[in-house]
């Protein structure tokens, strides 16, 4: 298999590791992200809501946040990825529609306006990915503002 090849490939088990991080959000089985996203995954959100205007949230908060959707949906409008040094960047568009309830926490909007900022807009996001022992892992991740 010449390089191309390998990176080819690579480049298209992450991005179907980040469609199967969106198919577990929809179907509500958050132990795929354990496993989807790395032990330093950091999220980070600009312009989400005015609420919180720039956000970053660790792998157990970012999961904690995900455990008060109960309904999701995630329509991808592309998906690009690209090998850089150790690393596999993806950008993608997608309309997000997502239902939050309960108490999200601190310093985060209350579930009905996370709801209504969130739910049913296009947005960009770009996602770092590494090998961690030999499987490719999440390890940053950003949502854009709205984009369309």
């Amino acid at each position: 298999m010449n390089s191309q090849t390998k990176t080819d490939n690579e480049i298209q088990v992450v991005i179907g590791r980040l469609r199967s991080w969106a198919r577990a959000l929809e179907a509500g089985k958050l132990e795929v992200l354990e496993d989807v996203l790395a032990d330093d995954f950091v999220a980070t959100c600009y312009d989400c809501n005015p609420k919180f205007f720039c956000l970053a949230l660790r792998k157990a908060d970012f999961i904690e946040l995900d455990r008060h959707v109960t309904n999701s949906t995630i329509d991808f409008k592309g998906i690009w990825g690209e090998r850089l040094g150790d690393m596999v960047m993806t950008r993608a568009i997608a309309t997000v529609t997502e239902t939050f309830t309960g108490n999200l926490g601190p310093h985060l909007p209350t579930a009905e306006e996370m709801t209504k900022s969130l739910s049913g807009k296009t947005r960009a996001f770009a996602s770092g990915w590494r090998l961690y022992d030999g499987i490719w892992r999440c390890f940053n991740h950003h949502a854009f503002g709205v984009v369309g």
